[in-house]
């Protein structure tokens, strides 16, 4: 997609570790949904595979599309709830700028991300919390990944 251009925010560098929002803008001229994508990798790193090119499918069919690239290990929880607390926070502050409806942020998260995805729609308050969640293979208990839950609560 060379023709669309990516913005990168800084959210958080706790931890010496530091989180980002790239934003995928739609090619649609009108107001539209938002969708925060975030990749799983076990709470270790983030799957390269889960990340942008999904981005870039939700764009091309007209979803203003985000992803949250949250912190990992060494980092531990809530850094990665606080990073995606940040991304919404930033979409909704900025909506009108991005040309998104503020009231349809969805979440879509895999594997870790889908678990992530999960705590964010349940544990944040109101104005960070996503009007969706969409699951992806999500990590929901200690016995589908251990690594995962090793690696976000040490």
């Amino acid at each position: 997609m060379s023709d669309l251009e990516i913005e990168t925010i800084v959210l958080n560098s706790g931890d010496g570790i530091e989180s980002s929002l790239e934003l995928y803008p739609s090619k649609h001229a009108e107001k539209c949904g938002c969708i925060l994508v975030l990749p799983g990798g076990s709470y270790s790193h983030l799957a390269a595979h889960e990340g942008t090119p999904v981005a870039e499918h939700f764009a091309e069919m007209g979803f203003f599309t985000a992803v949250c690239r949250y912190r990992t290990a060494p980092s531990r929880y809530p850094a990665p709830l606080d990073d995606v607390s940040a991304a919404i926070g930033y979409l909704r502050d900025n909506a009108d700028h991005l040309n998104i409806n503020p009231e349809k942020i969805a979440i879509l998260g895999f594997s870790a991300g889908g678990h992530l995805a999960a705590m964010s729609a349940h544990l944040l308050p109101e104005a960070t919390r996503p009007d969706a969640a969409i699951l992806c293979y999500p990590v929901l208990t200690p016995e589908a990944h251990i690594g995962s839950y090793r690696n976000l609560l040490g």
